[in-house]
């Protein structure tokens, strides 16, 4: 292509073709993207195409203009899916806050379970956000003590949650194996 007058005539003559190339794969408001973006790739390149390669370069772009145009497409449809997926398990908490409710007292109860050194431990790493080092200090014991500890107490409260009729989970993080190190 020599200048913008080649392209407009290019275009002019071209255009319908592509159009209704993309209008048979996409339908008619994408087609008008996928044209857009076939004529965008030829002018940004400047091909020189005599006139009976013109077509099958233009449908070999819009091809490949369309793939990428359809994937583009599946990839938000399974986006749009996966976040109205966790809209719709929010609102159900929200239409339910009485299920939280219950999950908090069944963790309470669990605890109330627990012995005081347990629950100490428990209490500093889970709501306290106390590393292990500081747990060791703030209680008093050896870190390998408190490491201990925590790990004991970790798994008798999932033992104890288990047991109950409706499991809290999520509400506080039951870990297996964290700070077993």
């Amino acid at each position: 292509m020599r200048d913008e007058r080649d392209f407009a005539e290019l275009y002019r003559r071209r255009y319908p073709a592509i159009y209704a190339y993309g209008v048979r794969r996409v339908g008619p408001e994408s087609a008008r993207e996928v044209a857009a973006e076939v004529f965008l790739v030829l002018w940004r390149r400047r091909i020189e195409l005599a006139e009976d390669e013109e077509l099958p370069w233009l449908y070999g772009t819009a091809r490949k203009v369309t793939a990428n145009l359809l994937r583009s497409e599946k990839r938000r449809s399974a986006l749009t899916q996966r976040v109205s997926s966790v809209i719709a398990v929010g609102v159900a908490g929200q239409l339910d806050p009485m299920g939280a409710v219950d999950a908090v007292l069944d963790v309470r109860a669990a605890l109330g379970r627990l012995s005081p050194k347990d629950q100490e431990a428990l209490l500093l790493v889970e709501w306290e956000g106390v590393d292990l080092a500081a747990g060791a200090r703030i209680t008093g014991c050896s870190p390998n003590t408190f490491k201990v500890r925590v790990h004991r107490a970790r798994r008798k409260l999932g033992e104890l949650l288990k047991d109950q009729a409706a499991p809290a989970v999520g509400v506080l993080a039951v870990r297996k194996g964290e700070g077993d190190d």
